[in-house]
């Protein structure tokens, strides 16, 4: 085709390792945890877990809760939006370790499927199918 090159495979291996030398740094930058983003986002999940604690009681004791107070459902739908973008954040937010803060993406991602990966993915699974079946 028009306007294209074509590279013979030595000359790719050469721009590879000329790649190399240059030293170039991935361009990944983990959110701090102590980041202003990342309190105000912890921040709201409080928020979002406090109003968890008052509605979930409230279903159970009143018939068609979310048809008498709509607004709740769509508070509730906002928090599996969130809880769904926080399973993803996570991945992308460092970690303190003795004091020190850990941005390697490699890292994050162990820790995070080592630690809280398995309790998110099991509580937004559950949101997810219980917003599914009321809505």
């Amino acid at each position: 085709p028009k306007g294209t090159t074509s590279m013979t495979h030595s000359q790719a291996v050469r721009s590879v390792q000329d790649l190399k030398g240059l030293n170039i740094k991935p361009s990944f930058r983990a959110l701090s945890p102590n980041g202003h983003f990342r309190n105000f986002w912890d921040f709201l999940g409080v928020v979002f877990l406090v109003l968890d604690a008052v509605i979930l009681p409230l279903q159970f004791v009143i018939n068609d809760f979310y048809q008498q107070m709509s607004v709740f459902f769509v508070i509730s739908q906002v928090q599996v939006f969130y809880w769904c973008f926080d399973l993803i954040l996570s991945f992308f937010t460092g970690y303190l370790h003795k004091g020190d803060l850990v941005s390697n993406p490699r890292a994050i991602a162990c820790r995070y499927l080592r630690t809280w990966f398995l309790p998110d993915v099991v509580v937004t699974t559950i949101d997810i199918t219980l917003e599914a079946t009321q809505g």
